[in-house]
């Protein structure tokens, strides 16, 4: 079996193909550590060739929302009330498709799309209510407010 190369090279600890930044508080292959144990969900190598020599922790960057599961109730319930309507027809429809395909397809495609908005939905209604608006704007040929053409842009900035 080759030795395993391990040094630093240009602030990274070398391993084979694997590189970690050698600012972090960790330890090369050959070095054993506490961290190292078989017992480690890493194991004893490391999963990547390198170890953490201090337990390691990610703390998430803001609240997880729960997922929505790919129902109709619970799509229905996590969208807004302005869109069920619409999701309504376009769940009957699918249905009617389903009947004269004899595929279940069609519904399946119907809720991942729904789904999809419901997650968007649930993230930040706000956001989403203020993109209807906007696309109800276009739609009707209604410039949106504080949208500029791309001539007014360039000659604001002097382009």
């Amino acid at each position: 079996m080759p030795a395993r190369r391990s040094d630093t090279i240009g602030g990274f600890w070398m391993s084979d193909s694997t590189a970690c930044p050698a600012n972090l508080d960790v330890a090369p292959p050959s070095t054993t550590s506490a961290m190292a144990s078989d017992s480690s969900p890493m194991g004893r190598a490391g999963r990547r060739g390198w170890r953490y020599r201090v337990g390691v922790t990610a703390a998430a960057a803001h609240e997880p929302h729960p997922e929505i599961a790919k129902t109709p109730e619970a799509i229905r319930a996590a969208l807004l009330p302005e869109e069920r309507d619409a999701f309504d027809a376009d769940c009957r429809h699918a249905l009617g498709q389903a009947v004269e395909q004899s595929s279940l397809q069609p519904v399946r495609d119907v809720l991942d799309h729904w789904w999809r908005i419901a997650t968007i939905t649930r993230h930040d209604p706000a956001a989403h209510r203020r993109m209807l608006a906007r696309v109800d704007q276009t739609l009707t040929g209604q410039t949106p407010p504080r949208l500029r053409t791309w001539d007014e842009l360039r000659t604001e900035r002097g382009l």
